[in-house]
């Protein structure tokens, strides 16, 4: 059985402004923020997926694994955080995972920190890092 469900990302998280390489102020466009955010959880396969949709089409994905059998997918131009999965993950562990997400968004930002042309990339995981962490409605799959 797969259970799902849809969170609506708050618009507060389009006037967030950040201060880019020290020298000014920039805030992500409507279309590098997303709109949703649909979580799955199959549980035959003990899978746990996070898709996050924008108002833009979808652009060509790479995976980046992080620990066993875990990915995020990241659009390939815009560096773009598209989706993250779980695999292997039984329903009740789902709530312990938010620290490690947290931190390996965090670890994918501070890659990008030292190159001045993905600064969108690096907003958009920002946000997507600050959403995982308070929106906890998440990690409770039922």
């Amino acid at each position: 059985m797969t259970l799902e469900k849809e969170i609506r990302v708050d618009p507060k998280y389009a006037r967030r402004q950040v201060v880019i390489e020290g020298h000014f102020r920039g805030s992500l466009s409507p279309f590098d923020i997303p709109s949703k955010a649909k979580i799955r959880y199959d549980e035959k396969q003990k899978r746990f997926r996070v898709d996050f949709e924008y108002l833009t089409p979808q652009e060509r994905r790479l995976p980046k694994m992080f620990g066993k059998n875990n990915f995020l997918w990241v659009g390939r131009e815009s560096g773009k955080l598209y989706a993250i999965e779980i695999r292997n993950i039984e329903k009740a562990e789902i709530p312990s995972i938010r620290i490690d997400l947290i931190q390996t968004i965090g670890q994918l930002v501070d890659e990008k920190q030292n190159v001045p042309e993905n600064y969108v990339a690096r907003m958009n995981l920002g946000l997507a890092k600050e959403f995982l962490d308070t929106e906890t409605e998440i990690y409770v799959v039922k």
